[in-house]
């Protein structure tokens, strides 16, 4: 899938990756991301850009570290883990 290019798109993009989590983890991250709102106010179409390729480039960051992390390892809280960080 192409990466998306509205914040609509986003949303609906980072909710489907993260049915590629662990199941346990799951519920964590699309709560996260279901309480976007910290750059509602953001009208800057190059910051809106930034802010959109960071997240879906954490979310693949994210994806990858937890193919490869035994399950028992993982801890939400820790690191570049939080997605939360860019919504």
């Amino acid at each position: 899938m192409l990466k998306p290019v509205h914040p609509l798109q986003l949303y609906a993009y980072l909710l489907r990756k993260t049915r590629e989590l662990p199941p346990h983890v799951q519920n964590y991250y699309r709560h996260h991301i279901r309480q976007f709102n910290s750059h509602l106010d953001e009208e800057d179409p190059k910051r809106i850009s930034e802010i959109m390729n960071k997240a879906v480039d954490d979310m693949e960051w994210l994806i990858r570290k937890m193919t490869f992390q035994p399950e028992g390892q993982f801890t939400p809280y820790s690191g570049r883990g939080q997605i939360h960080h860019w919504l």
